[in-house]
């Protein structure tokens, strides 16, 4: 079993999105390129500051200061959210196409080696749709596909509590434990659904991989499957059951309410809609009534799927290492959503597993199915983004 420590990183090479071979090219050095997604050191920050907190907890006798986590080490990925512009009824029904505001802040922050890549970007969108015939890795074209949408301000801004109150800056998060709960409860709503819709879809291909096509759908889903190591939910499961035994737990409360055994808070309303969402992709894919409407139901699926991954193994770690901090997780044990990787081999970095699963992905698709996944990225980022404001409170 992998037991790993998640990088702190956002997308892409370094910060942002794109071809980190062709970012500030005088920095490198000795020509060393970097594929994009892929971060030297994978699989370190977490580690360094579970490490951090255990010695400075050693040094004061067990005291409650401890060293803050050092933003070289926590702050280089940018967590950022979407500003939701209609919560409507508030019903899960009808979040399931909400509203964002545009061109605020954005989802992903660059660093002025950046900036080139994405004025080349803004004023060449052809290359991120053309770039599989050009023998790009897919990942890659995803990561360029991302920040054109970035630079075009379509992949939302900045989040807002609904009655307009805005999000905290990261840094000010206070990380209480009922937050924190809620926010991993969200999390496994959502990747709960995305397994299961992943495993239905792809049992309906297998009944049908006998005809043209659906084979290769098939071997796409499996990509993403249970067996490829990345599922989170259960790890998920366990870092809540840890977090029910503290003090202060939601889960308690919610349990001396209902007079039974705890069980994972309710998902918050955005979150729910997101897993229903997620469910009718597969439902969709079962009761399509022809192969398109099949596949383009797959390939919406897989995109979720890949941004949901992404925001989990970048920004995550960020959202980890304050949780070590603030929450004292490793004393407690509750570090299985970023630590753990049971179906993994031991030297395997979950990172590097997903990149080449999405580089496997584009060979498996056409250009045209790359263009349709990529068409549904804009909505799985935003839903995505949605499952961070339960987390974003001040004390």
């Amino acid at each position: 079993m992998l037991r790993c420590n998640v990088q702190v990183v956002c997308a892409g090479a370094g910060k942002g999105f794109g071809d980190s071979g062709k970012q500030d090219r005088k920095g490198s050095k000795g020509g060393k390129q970097k594929q994009a997604g892929v971060v030297s050191g994978d699989g370190k920050a977490v580690q360094r500051a579970v490490r951090l907190v255990e010695e400075q907890e050693a040094r004061r006798g067990g005291g409650s200061g401890v060293r803050p986590v050092d933003p070289r080490e926590a702050a280089r990925g940018k967590v950022e959210y979407v500003k939701v512009k209609d919560w409507g009824s508030g019903q899960p029904e009808d979040l399931g196409s909400l509203q964002v505001k545009e061109n605020a802040t954005r989802v992903f922050e660059q660093t002025d080696g950046d900036a080139s890549s994405s004025s080349n970007a803004s004023s060449s969108s052809s290359d991120s749709g053309s770039a599989a015939s050009q023998g790009m890795p897919f990942h890659e074209t995803l990561a360029r596909r991302l920040q054109l949408l970035q630079s075009q301000g379509a992949l939302g801004g900045l989040a807002q509590l609904p009655g307009g109150k805005p999000l905290p800056p990261f840094e000010q998060w206070a990380f209480a434990l009922q937050h924190y709960e809620q926010y991993l409860a969200d999390m496994y709503a959502v990747h709960a659904a995305l397994e299961e819709s992943l495993a239905a879809a792809a049992d309906a291909e297998a009944a049908a991989a006998g005809a043209a096509g659906h084979q290769r759908l098939l071997s796409a889903l499996e990509l993403f499957g249970l067996e490829q190591g990345l599922a989170r939910s259960a790890a998920l499961l366990q870092d809540l059951q840890r977090l029910a035994q503290q003090p202060g737990s939601a889960q308690q409360a919610q349990q001396a309410a209902q007079s039974g055994a705890a069980q994972p808070l309710p998902p918050t309303q955005q979150a729910a809609a997101y897993a229903a969402y997620i469910a009718s992709l597969a439902r969709l894919r079962t009761s399509a009534e022809g192969p398109e409407e099949e596949g383009q139901a797959v390939l919406r699926l897989l995109a979720h799927a890949y941004t949901v991954y992404l925001m989990h193994l970048t920004s995550g770690g960020r959202i980890a290492a304050a949780a070590v901090q603030k929450l004292q997780l490793p004393a407690i044990d509750a570090l299985a959503f970023y630590r753990d990787y049971p179906l993994m081999p031991e030297d395997a970095r979950p990172l590097e597993r997903f990149v080449a699963a999405a580089n496997s992905l584009g060979e498996l698709l056409s250009g045209d199915q790359q263009e349709a996944l990529m068409q549904e990225l804009p909505k799985a980022m935003t839903k995505t983004s949605t499952l961070l404001v339960p987390l974003a409170r001040e004390a």
